[in-house]
């Protein structure tokens, strides 16, 4: 894990990154080239789908969204209970006109980066991963796994009647999975299975699905085909991921976060 306390030097993180990600590396190829995971790999494994899953532009987005609207709420909350400097003539008939929605908010990209990889090493998510079990999916001859910006795709087959609720890893229905290579993805689950999958083509359209509905703005994919074209366009009006809401309730606010997960459309 990664000890980022306080710091805004973005190189001092990459430098933390960069030995981590050779040792992941050189992980995933031995899981590709012995077709298999090993007992003693899970927890490193554990900690790679951690990393990718927080480590991602929507993570980004999410953690910059919910520091501005913390900030936000706070100094509307406080200009409403007259807890702030009395604002000149010209920013009252703006309040008057407009409401107390008035500030603007920058959060420092160090910030960002720092809660980011805060929660890449977050244990509480690792030691949950390390009890689910996980499987290796190798695609049949003719058929790719694609990724995305945002690889590890959240499943929750029964997603549509929790709504509007989140989900989280505590969740038995819930599955992730993490394309490795064009051939093999990992699957975590709280079913207790184990070893290599042999996936026939459907499964590798439903896998692939979840990719692109968990993605934010980029799909990569090995081969450009219709069948893969149509499954993006049928599939671009969903959306998974993080969420960050605010209620305003004129006494106070409430901040709303929520993972929404890929389901059964």
């Amino acid at each position: 894990t990664m000890d980022i306390i306080n710091n805004n030097d973005r190189q001092f993180i990459e430098d933390k990154l960069s030995p981590i990600e050779t040792k992941q590396a050189i992980l995933l190829k031995e899981i590709i080239t012995q077709n298999k995971i090993l007992t003693n790999q899970k927890t490193d494994l554990d900690e790679f789908i951690t990393l990718m899953f927080y480590r991602v532009p929507s993570f980004k987005s999410y953690v910059e969204i919910a520091l501005k609207e913390v900030v936000k709420s706070t100094s509307r909350f406080l200009l409403r209970k007259g807890k702030l400097p009395l604002p000149p003539p010209s920013i009252n008939r703006i309040i008057e006109e407009q409401g107390d929605d008035i500030f603007d908010v920058e959060i420092l990209n160090w910030k960002i980066l720092h809660d980011m990889y805060t929660a890449a090493s977050d244990s509480d998510f690792i030691q949950l991963l390390e009890k689910m079990s996980c499987i290796l999916i190798e695609a049949p001859e003719g058929c790719f796994f694609i990724t995305s910006d945002s690889p590890v795709a959240l499943f929750d087959p029964h997603y549509n009647k929790k709504k509007p609720y989140g989900v989280g890893l505590v969740d038995k229905d819930i599955q992730l999975s993490i394309a490795i290579d064009s051939k093999h993805l990992i699957l975590y689950c709280w079913n207790n299975i184990q070893g290599i999958y042999f996936a026939k083509p459907e499964d590798v359209i439903e896998y692939n699905r979840r990719v692109i509905i968990m993605g934010q703005r980029f799909i990569y994919s090995p081969f450009s085909e219709e069948g893969l074209l149509d499954l993006i366009r049928k599939n671009s009006e969903y959306n998974a991921g993080f969420d960050f809401s605010t209620l305003d309730y004129k006494d106070g606010f409430t901040h709303i976060s929520r993972m929404i997960p890929v389901t059964i459309n």
